[in-house]
């Protein structure tokens, strides 16, 4: 776990440092729209819960229950006409948000009577899902007011619901709970494991609000065992996503749980200043728990300082929000506090002339460790000539010895630069298996292009993805997208971005996290394609650079509506080929060839290859349509306030689109040493778009290879085909 949460803390703080600090309120602002201009009674209900959602996220309590209250008379006014179902789950979810907000706030007895209440219509209406998250919610307040083994009882009941239910998200959510329970219990194996389950999903699907819990638990778990360093780096790792989220309520928790740490290794200047921080914040979201914890920790650091006044000060703001929240009376330990510390006075007198007597045997000791230093080096030296006098005495007495000498060292050498290499190679290989998480996985494009396939051998699409080094700087992405009249569309990314190897990899994860912001807000592909450009701009902006970061991507964005058969397509550099059968004698291709048609079956895939580019001619019953993209990159540049094009495409049964990168173009290789070029990429690509998609890019593979021969690969290289 330990080289998990320092690999994600580096690759998190490259790709977060530009982070727009307007885009989160974005989504609030479009769910206010909704509320406004909606007159369907149940879609506001659900935009106003979700609405609230998001602001107790944020700790905006009283925002959140300003929009509770209306989703409130919309329930009550609908459900008197009938009792709907729907209206019921949502009125169950909007209890759900009270009792979270009342949590917050540190009153423990409405939140779990709220939960309740929620409890019992999910079980009405059987929604396994919601009965689920009730679980979660009564399992915290049993948490909060320490009993920890009815706390895990409810979270292992919503776990079985939610994979029931195959609920992913909220199974991972779960796990971490669990792992919480069994922290409070002292059993850190069990709290390792349930927290490296929940990490591996958070980190896979790039969930940074579930990495940040999982990263502070993970720090609890370091400084229980006094690994301190850990610790403050996993609490620090959890601090970041928090504070590019806005997330008031984590961010002070992750501020408390620094500052403990400072306080524990004796930083006492460093543990105020986060207290300060996280009194700030308390003081706008008036959460009781959170106002307990800083104000104990404030009696700590004081009681440190010895400050007594204010130690006491503050210990009895502790037990005075304490006894709000759990109900019980600790006065003693104030009245005991005094007496403690006058007897501590006369301990510290004891403790200077103690440390005193202590600086002086140091400095004895030191001047004693230079005597032994200064004759150790002057040893050393005579050690040194001593030394070169006899080998040179051994040269001229035994040459062979001394090169059977010089061979050892060098073999010795050797394994050291093999240890070296496969240290380096493990940590690429392990980066590698991160950045893969963020790829278009098999299951989506499975679940996306091949809906019309009957058998499973059979296959609508192939990716040929062959990096130049482990990672790539090449990626292909790909997403779900439901525009605001709620049509549903499939949207995939062939992107080549700046550089390749390390940086190139690193640059990839940056331009795939502003895509999947930007399809927040917008749903056509040269949208997405433009809001994508301005947050890879605002990142990189900050990147030490004179002229504020020029790299990006060349990319090209389709967008499938398969129900209409439509199409739609920006691109940045890369362009899009569709390679359509002619059916009418009549018709007219886009290419053209004065070579009969060539057939190929997928035994001659092989012979094919072999032969070479001569073979490689369209047939003349093929047209090529070919998408010319924008010239311009996704990123900084002299045309970056120019629009990209839009390009609307009525498919037919049976096209195949390929999108690309200019890495398999671009390559070297063949007789002469030249470019494959991207005419005899095009042409292979047509020729053969008729043979089953795998063994097309088994053509390609071999095609590749036996072009690029013994030379060096130049560039990643990324080719999809897809067939209609």
């Amino acid at each position: 776990m330990k080289k998990l949460c320092i690999l994600f803390f580096i690759l998190l703080s490259a790709l977060c440092f530009g982070q727009s600090k307007s885009t989160p309120a974005l989504t609030i602002d479009s769910l206010k729209l909704v509320v406004k201009s909606t007159n369907n009674p149940l879609e506001k209900l659900k935009t106003l819960n979700v609405l609230s959602e998001q602001l107790w996220l944020k700790a905006d309590y009283t925002g959140a229950r300003t929009y509770i209250n209306q989703a409130l008379k919309i329930e009550e006014d609908e459900l008197k006409k009938e009792k709907n179902k729907d209206y019921l789950k949502e009125k169950a979810y909007t209890y759900n948000n009270i009792a979270i907000i009342y949590r917050f706030l540190g009153d423990y007895s409405l939140s779990l009577e709220n939960h309740l209440i929620a409890l019992k219509i999910r079980e009405e209406i059987d929604d396994k899902r919601g009965l689920a998250r009730s679980y979660l919610g009564i399992a915290s307040i049993y948490s909060l007011i320490g009993k920890n083994e009815v706390s895990l009882q409810y979270n292992l009941k919503a776990k079985k619901l939610f994979e029931d239910v195959k609920d992913t998200l909220f199974t991972a959510y779960t796990c971490s709970h669990i792992a919480d329970n069994y922290f409070e219990s002292n059993n850190f194996k069990e709290a390792e494991s349930y927290n490296s389950k929940a990490m591996l999903f958070f980190s896979q699907t790039f969930n940074l609000i579930g990495v940040s819990d999982c990263l502070s638990l993970a720090g609890y778990i370091y400084e229980k065992q006094a690994n301190y360093k850990d610790a403050l780096e996993n609490f620090r790792s959890s601090l970041v996503i928090c504070l590019m989220y806005k997330f008031k309520d984590r961010v002070i928790s992750s501020y408390i749980d620094i500052a403990r740490l400072y306080i524990t290794t004796n930083q006492i200047k460093n543990a105020r200043q986060c207290i300060d921080s996280a009194l700030i914040l308390t003081k706008q979201t008036g959460a009781k728990i959170q106002y307990k914890e800083i104000y104990y920790l404030k009696y700590k650091m004081d009681s440190v300082s010895k400050k007594l006044n204010s130690a006491i000060e503050n210990l009895k703001l502790y037990y005075n929000y304490k006894d709000s929240l759990v109900n019980q009376k600790s006065s003693e330990e104030i009245t005991q506090i005094q007496s403690r510390f006058e007897s501590e006075k006369l301990e510290k007198i004891k403790q200077l002339e103690e440390e005193r007597k202590e600086q002086l045997r140091k400095e004895r000791e030191q001047k004693q460790e230079m005597i032994i230093y200064i004759i150790s080096i002057g040893l050393f030296f005579m050690g040194l000539l001593s030394l070169f006098i006899f080998r040179s005495y051994r040269l001229k007495q035994k040459v062979n010895k001394e090169l059977y000498s010089k061979n050892e060292v060098i073999e010795n050498q050797k394994r050291l630069v093999e240890e070296k290499h496969k240290e380096i190679t493990d940590s690429i290989n392990y980066a590698e298996r991160i950045q893969r998480s963020f790829l278009a996985t098999k299951e989506m494009l499975d679940c996306n292009l091949n809906q019309s396939v009957t058998s499973s051998a059979v296959e609508n699409y192939f990716v040929f993805f062959k990096p130049k080094d482990v990672v790539s700087g090449d990626f292909y992405w790909a997403a779900n997208i439901v525009s605001s009249s709620g049509v549903e569309s499939f949207a995939i990314a062939t992107a080549d971005s700046t550089g390749h190897g390390v940086p190139g990899a690193v640059m990839s994860l940056l331009n795939i996290t502003s895509l999947e912001k930007a399809i927040e807000t917008q749903t056509q592909p040269h949208d997405i394609l433009n809001t994508t450009r301005k947050i890879i701009i605002e990142r990189l902006k900050k990147d030490g650079s004179e002229e504020g970061g020029k790299d990006g991507m060349d990319c090209s964005l389709l967008v499938f509506d398969f129900a209409n058969m439509k199409l739609q397509i920006a691109a940045a550099n890369n362009p899009v080929w569709i390679v359509r059968t002619v059916t009418s004698s009549g018709a007219e291709s886009s290419v053209t060839s004065s070579e009969p048609p060539l057939s190929v079956t997928s035994s001659e895939v092989e012979k094919q290859t072999e032969k070479g580019l001569d073979s490689a001619r369209p047939d003349n019953t093929k047209e090529i349509i070919e998408i010319k993209p924008d010239k311009m990159p996704v990123g900084k540049h002299d045309k970056q306030d120019i629009p990209f094009t839009l390009h609307e495409i009525n498919l037919q049964k049976g096209d195949v689109i390929y999108t690309l990168t200019d890495g398999f173009s671009d390559q070297f290789g063949g007789e002469k040493g030249k470019k494959f070029m991207s005419k005899n990429l095009r042409e292979l690509l047509a020729h053969n778009s008729h043979l089953p998609m795998q063994e097309q890019k088994e053509l390609l593979e071999k095609t590749f290879a036996k072009w690029k021969g013994d030379t060096e690969q130049v560039d990643d290289v990324t080719v999809i085909g897809i067939r209609i």
